[in-house]
């Protein structure tokens, strides 16, 4: 509902507009990307040849999105805007939904040179990775008999920019195997046409859901430095090692063409791999099932199966951040659930996969590579954590360089 009390005079090459636009109960929603803006208010004040937008808000999921600023008429139609976010939702789909606080700026001129810029803070982010993507659909140019060809479209407007995306924890990428939590910061210059992006984020956990069996990752990148923002290049690697082998599963490569790859030291073949990785064994010691589930992983590998992750799902639905299945430090099995309750504090319990022993942990993020745990087991007269009552209560400091 749009309510004007405006009046415009002047000329065409130089208008002179004075009043107010109200608009009341707007909503923005585009399905395709999943935005979606609701409860939109807005007053425009016109005064000569400014423009003031003199307040903007909207809804994003729970958090609220605002803008502010003027926009002349005059030559180059000169404005200065700022947009805020404050714990807003603007995209939730299937495979990206965030969660963000924002403050961001546009300042120059629409029809010459442009600047954005501030600063985007990720609370959260989800990323979804499908099992297989739809299929593209094919644009044809048309053109009519006799009729001249269409001009070529105008070049966009030079927009340079300073903007920094802030998402020092909590970017969850899940799917075909993947539950990945990653942390970082990147600044993007140039402009809007090329941008030149650097920095990237780094592993904080992740695992690797392969023929039953769950590989955790020991280190991983995500660089955008010399490459696009729309293809960063990829870096995860998982290692098994015992007494007389190194195992690798190593996914490298760009966003948009990742390889998985098995190495070993010393070299050896990638069943024999798969079989170190996964049972800690070599191939000719697996029994028939055993041998089974490395056919079943060779084949997910290279892409002849889709993957199936009934975890995910269920973490979905219990609303949790981490629901894993792996070992402990004595070998035997452990299923772990937690959630963030706030920015760097994790909270979850682990409990031995027999129902032998569970344990509360707790994590609080004091700097970047400086971590806080604590654990607690159960039991009457002495904890009893989830891989023994040798693992039962415990307070330490955890510290990773990246190097």
């Amino acid at each position: 509902m749009v309510t004007l009390d405006s009046a415009i005079g002047g000329t065409i090459a130089a208008p002179r507009v004075t009043g107010t636009a109200r608009l009341a109960n707007g909503d923005v929603q585009d399905v395709t990307l999943g935005a979606h803006i609701t409860a939109v208010t807005a007053l425009v004040e016109a005064q000569g040849d400014t423009i003031r937008l003199t307040q903007f808000t909207g809804r994003a999921g729970q958090g609220t999105v605002g803008a502010s600023g003027t926009v002349g008429l005059g030559a180059g139609i000169p404005l200065n805007l700022t947009i805020t976010a404050n714990d807003a939702r603007p995209i939730a789909s299937d495979i990206f939904t965030a969660l963000i606080d924002a403050n961001l700026f546009a300042r120059g001129e629409a029809a010459g040179q442009l600047t954005a810029g501030g600063t985007l803070h990720v609370r959260r982010a989800d990323i979804q990775v499908p099992d297989k993507l739809p299929a593209s659909v094919a644009v044809l140019p048309v053109r009519f008999p006799g009729q001249p060809p269409p001009p070529p479209p105008a070049p966009p407007p030079d927009i340079a920019l300073d903007l920094t995306l802030d998402a020092p924890e909590q970017i969850f990428i899940r799917g075909r195997g993947l539950d990945v939590e990653l942390g970082g910061k990147v600044h993007l210059a140039g402009t809007a046409a090329r941008p030149l992006p650097s920095g990237g984020f780094q592993l904080r956990r992740g695992t690797f859901s392969i023929a039953g069996q769950t590989l955790t990752f020991t280190e991983g990148t995500i660089d955008f430095s010399g490459g696009g923002i729309e293809n960063p290049s990829l870096l995860l690697v998982a290692t098994s090692s015992t007494s007389a082998t190194v195992a690798k599963l190593t996914v490298s490569g760009s966003a948009r063409d990742p390889k998985i790859t098995l190495s070993s030291t010393p070299q050896l073949p990638q069943d024999e791999v798969l079989a170190q990785l996964l049972f800690h064994r070599s191939a000719s010691d697996l029994g028939p099932l055993e041998l089974a589930q490395i056919a079943a992983a060779l084949a997910q590998l290279s892409g002849a199966t889709g993957s199936i992750d009934p975890l995910g799902k269920i973490r979905g639905a219990l609303g949790l951040d981490r629901l894993s299945v792996g070992s402990g430090p004595t070998g035997n099995s452990t299923v772990e659930a937690g959630r963030y309750i706030r920015p760097g504090v994790y909270v979850g319990a682990r409990q031995a996969a027999t129902g032998s022993g569970t344990q509360g942990v707790v994590q609080v993020d004091i700097t970047k590579g400086l971590q806080f745990e604590a654990t607690a087991g159960s039991g009457t007269s002495s904890a009893t954590g989830s891989n023994g009552s040798a693992d039962g209560a415990s307070v330490g400091l955890r510290y990773r360089f990246e190097y």
